[in-house]
């Protein structure tokens, strides 16, 4: 009976697993890369699928024609994608259209057709694409802007970073520069920040400062010289001692007719080679506010996937003891080079406080990247905001987390199979006559 109740708790653990997870699926694909006349092409080719607009499976033709035989092309989706159309492209060209079959095997041949319509992708926003040919050179990670062909090898990742087959090339005995280190006799050397996103609060004609640490961490002693892409910054130079850090105050200046208005942007680190960034919000707000607003994202909403739906909590305080006020509240999402993604805006009624939640969809194709979403509250000629960074793209944990759930669907069907290996094999003893079972003996009152 213990055996029995073991396997039922550990069915239960594979079940509340898939439920958890929503499961990858794979559609295999195969068949010959043609030209418009029927040709096969034997030259090597770049091969890519989109599915909603997001890379789904990437791969090189074989030099005989074929693909999908000696090196397997798989489209990846998720169960809930099933009937979703694929698109295939050779070297950024359109190929041919594909319904995903999850688990299924399919022979596609794909048409090289140079008039047909060209599609680049830039995920990462690092001016290097995924699809190669007439688009460049191809970006061996279009999800992480600092890996393209055109960056330096950074010795301190375990990745290839300038995208030429090898990792870490050079970094025994010589010195290189990339994006944030360089590296001597193996060492890295750089500097760090902290934190790497800012926001602040301005009325029109106030200045207000910023404050970030920088420690060293091997590069120092040096002078780093900090800037802005955003005008109401002050820019300064300030040293940093060797294994020291050093606390930056920036000064932030609104001026006295400085639109009413959230601004993104970037404050610049740079010594010598080396830049890094913290990604900073302004939000210029009107003297004399009679609303305050708090925007909140969950932590589950700070990586974000396109076609998906972010929440945020908002939270609109009245601070005056008038009547009751119709404001009108825009939302805003805009990456971190000012580019709007999506806009909306509602009229809402606020007697003293109000706490409320909204849901935003991500556009299917949005790029990988930091997004900030803002909200104003608007009212005769004044304003107040609020703002929160969040990123659009996958983490690394995420891939723990698959690790974590597969290994536990594993070890649960090992247990089951067990399981019914010692029940058998006590069934066959017990039919052998090897194990006797004494019946219970009942009590009697």
């Amino acid at each position: 009976m213990k055996y029995e109740k073991l396997g039922i708790l550990t069915f239960g653990i594979v079940l509340i697993s898939l439920a958890y997870a929503q499961v990858p699926s794979f559609n295999q694909f195969y068949g010959f890369v043609v030209d418009t006349n029927g040709t096969m092409i034997p030259q090597s080719i770049a091969i890519s699928a989109y599915m909603n607009g997001s890379l789904a499976g990437s791969g090189i033709s074989t030099t005989d024609g074929t693909y999908g035989s000696t090196e397997l092309f798989f489209v990846e989706g998720l169960s809930n994608q099933n009937g979703e159309v694929v698109s295939f492209y050779l070297d950024a060209y359109f190929a041919g259209n594909q319904t995903f079959q999850q688990e299924q095997i399919t022979n596609l041949n794909l048409i090289l057709n140079f008039s047909a319509p060209i599609f680049c992708v830039d995920n990462d926003g690092d001016t290097y694409n995924a699809t190669g040919g007439p688009c460049g050179p191809v970006d061996c990670d279009d999800n992480i802007f600092e890996v393209n062909p055109g960056a330096g090898e950074v010795c301190s990742t375990s990745y290839d970073d300038n995208c030429d087959g090898s990792v870490n090339e050079g970094c025994g005995s010589t010195s290189g520069t990339g994006s944030g280190s360089t590296s001597s006799g193996g060492v890295t050397t750089t500097f760090n920040l902290n934190p790497t996103q800012l926001s602040v609060v301005l009325f029109q004609g106030e200045t207000r400062q910023v404050s970030f640490t920088v420690s060293d961490d091997g590069l120092g002693p040096t002078t780093l010289v900090i800037t802005s892409d955003i005008g109401m910054v002050q820019g300064k130079e300030v040293l940093l001692s060797a294994g020291g850090s050093v606390n930056v105050n920036l000064d932030i200046t609104a001026d006295a007719n400085q639109e009413l208005d959230v601004y993104s942007g970037h404050i610049y680190v740079v010594s010598g080679a080396i830049r890094k960034e913290i990604l900073l919000s302004i939000q210029v707000v009107s003297n004399e506010s009679l609303f305050d607003i708090v925007l909140t994202l969950p932590e589950e909403s700070n990586y974000i996937l396109p076609g998906h739906r972010i929440n945020a909590t908002f939270i609109l305080t009245k601070l005056t003891q008038d009547n009751t006020e119709n404001v009108l509240v825009k939302y805003t999402i805009k990456n971190e080079d000012d580019e709007i993604l999506l806009s909306e805006e509602e009229t809402r009624i606020i007697t003293s406080q109000e706490t409320y939640t909204k849901s935003f969809l991500i556009p299917t194709g949005t790029k990988y990247g930091n997004y900030l979403m803002y909200a104003q509250i608007l009212y005769d000629d004044k304003t107040a905001s609020a703002s929160s960074w969040f990123k659009i793209g996958t983490r690394k944990i995420d891939n723990l987390r698959w690790i974590i759930i597969l290994s536990i669907l594993f070890l649960a069907i090992v247990v089951i199979i067990i399981l019914l290996i010692v029940h058998y094999k006590k069934q066959k003893l017990v039919e052998q006559g090897q194990i006797q079972f004494k019946p219970t003996q009942s009590i009697r009152h």
